[in-house]
């Protein structure tokens, strides 16, 4: 018996995955609680001239409507208009509505169409879009989408020109369950931002008294990583501070994140007394905070710049890390406390990197669990601060 090779194995695989995908359907029964869609999975028509209105895209067939996989290498190269299509079908007596929500809030700007029988809901939303423009007051995008008894709607997605893949996911919920974990949701992201201005006020009254430039760096890290988080992280700030300034949410997104992780080195260049214990390493932090302020600055130049943060950072938390477990090998005690902080923040980081690949459907701590490891990073710094000051 001839055995199928790779090849056979993946024809097969694309043709079931091209018969169900290109008329991707969400079943609504009872026991509905949430569907992840992400993006590469939904089938999707490829508009090359960027010129095709909803009227259009409705005309197309589903056979036109193909899988994302197939244009993985070509969206690369040029910046085409991305259509998605799929069908919500209700089975159910006592749902009458679900929820469609866009768990990727610092997208620009998209279409969104909900097809029924008797209507059809058009929106255009996007970070550049005021908050009050939302169909839900809610930190990510979220839509309606109603049943009349037992029917199919249809929902079309346009991403912008440039934008080959959505980053986060699109979640089909029932209404119960998007109230459920919202209200959960923010209700923790209250703790968690109480606990960043009480520990950065703490921090800033303790260097004001004892006059200890490591306080001050912690306070700007603690003010910024906050400023941070609320642009770039979970939307709350748009929502909540500045929701008629859009550009706002851009702006503090690149300069709060240079500015935390520039006082996120010096903090510990402090902190572990790196000068005087280690002084070419001290020279090659102090070259790297001048060079990751003038990476940021190219940002000015060309946007494209700022794609390029996250490695650059990794290395530097690497860095800081091993530092960190070489004096706790040598038994520096100064060193344990924010070598247990930096680890939280790493389990917390590999869990939420996880659940997001794996598109587990998870609790709000799960999901939430890096800023859970954060929020013990603060207490083990704040103590480890108290340590040095006693010694």
């Amino acid at each position: 018996m001839k055995i199928l090779s790779k090849t056979h194995f993946k024809i097969i695989f694309l043709i079931l995955l091209f018969s169900w995908k290109t008329q991707a359907q969400v079943i609504i029964d009872e026991k509905f609680e949430e569907l992840r869609l992400s993006s590469h999975i939904l089938p999707v028509f490829v508009d090359s001239t960027n010129e095709m209105g909803f009227k259009e895209a409705r005309l197309q067939k589903y056979t036109e409507f193909v899988p994302d996989v197939f244009y993985k290498k070509q969206s690369r190269k040029k910046f085409y208009t991305y259509w998605h299509r799929f069908s919500v079908v209700n089975h159910s007596v006592s749902n009458t509505s679900a929820i469609l929500e866009i768990m990727w809030f610092s997208i620009e700007s998209f279409d969104l169409h909900i097809v029924t029988k008797d209507s059809v809901l058009s929106f255009r939303q996007g970070k550049i879009y005021p908050f009050k423009n939302r169909q839900f007051s809610h930190k990510n995008f979220a839509f309606k989408i109603p049943f009349h008894g037992y029917d199919t709607t249809y929902v079309y997605f346009k991403k912008p020109n440039g934008v080959a893949r959505v980053n986060e996911f699109l979640r089909i919920k029932s209404v119960n369950n998007f109230f459920d974990f919202a209200n959960a949701e923010y209700l923790f992201l209250g703790i968690f931002y109480g606990i960043l201005i009480f520990v950065s006020l703490y921090n800033l009254l303790a260097f004001i008294i004892l006059l200890n430039s490591t306080y001050l760096f912690y306070f700007l890290a603690i003010l910024f990583f906050a400023l941070h988080s609320l642009s770039s992280h979970d939307g709350i700030g748009f929502q909540y501070i500045w929701p008629q300034y859009p550009f706002i949410t851009e702006f503090l997104s690149g300069i709060s994140h240079t500015i935390f992780i520039i006082s996120f080195i010096a903090y510990y260049r402090s902190l572990l007394s790196i000068p005087d214990k280690y002084p070419k390493l001290d020279r090659l932090i102090m070259i790297i905070i001048i060079v990751r302020a003038l990476w940021y600055l190219t940002s000015y130049i060309h946007v494209k710049f700022t794609y390029y943060y996250w490695p650059f950072d990794l290395f530097i938390i690497t860095l800081i890390y091993a530092t960190c477990l070489y004096m706790a090998f040598i038994k520096d005690k100064t060193t344990y406390f924010p070598l247990l902080g930096l680890t939280f923040i790493l389990i917390g980081f590999v869990i939420k990197q996880y659940v997001r690949v794996n598109s587990i459907q998870a609790s709000i701590f799960i999901y939430y669990a890096q800023y859970i490891g954060i929020a013990i990073e603060l207490l083990f710094l704040t103590y480890a601060m108290e340590e040095k000051v006693k010694l």
